[in-house]
């Protein structure tokens, strides 16, 4: 099975990281390989940025190839992916749609941290859009500009989303948490022992559990 992540930025480490956690959460058989804007954003950070990204999804369609048998689109904000599921004849997974499907099931409330309190309103209409009401999915986001880098945030911005999801539990015990954002992909792994008895989404790791469940729906199931 061929797998295809598409990162409408340009940051080639994103890229590679959500590759490497698509690689994790799917069998060895599988392949997966991953396709980087050439132009567009480097991560994107307003409206604006959004709007280069997908523009940037559009330049990337023609260079889908044939021998794909699933897609995921590589940002958080599932930009573009309308367009995608409209030109392509496979399934395409969006990073905050499985994310929210999975960590919302049976009606739970979900606590998603992410970069920047300036694109909160943007993830705010977004899970809008796939149903989700405010007292449903609350967003909560960390101003650190370190965690923008292209290599992702470093120990200390990881410590600071791990101590705010640990203050986030305390008012919300039942809640499912992730942590939302290209560039935090893989963070769950160090928040899991701190965050003990909490049932922690992986953006990745969701994407992953619904590409199987669709690819073993088909005539016939998975196979290498």
């Amino acid at each position: 099975m061929n797998v295809l992540v598409i990162n409408p930025n340009t940051t080639e480490s994103v890229t590679e990281k959500l590759v490497e956690q698509a690689c994790l959460f799917l069998p060895s058989e599988f392949s997966v390989r991953g396709i980087t804007a050439r132009h567009g954003p480097a991560v994107v950070r307003s409206q604006v940025g959004v709007t280069q990204a997908h523009d940037a999804i559009r330049t990337m369609l023609p260079s889908i190839e044939c021998d794909v048998d699933a897609i995921v689109l590589g940002i958080s904000l599932d930009i573009g992916l309308s367009d995608l599921r409209q030109f392509a004849r496979v399934p395409v997974f969006g990073l905050s749609e499985s994310t929210l499907r999975v960590a919302a099931a049976n009606r739970r409330q979900v606590i998603a941290l992410t970069l920047g309190s300036h694109m909160l309103a943007l993830y705010a209409d977004m899970s809008k859009r796939y149903g989700y009401s405010g007292e449903q999915v609350h967003w909560y986001a960390i101003d650190d500009q370190l965690a923008f880098s292209a290599d992702g945030p470093n120990d200390s911005c990881r410590e600071v989303f791990i101590e705010r999801a640990i203050e986030l539990k305390q008012q919300h015990p039942s809640a499912a948490f992730t942590f939302v954002g290209a560039l935090l992909a893989g963070l769950g792994k160090y928040a899991t022992k701190r965050l003990s008895n909490t049932d922690l989404v992986e953006p990745m790791q969701a994407v992953c559990m619904e590409l199987l469940e669709s690819l073993n729906a088909k005539p016939g199931g998975v196979t290498p």
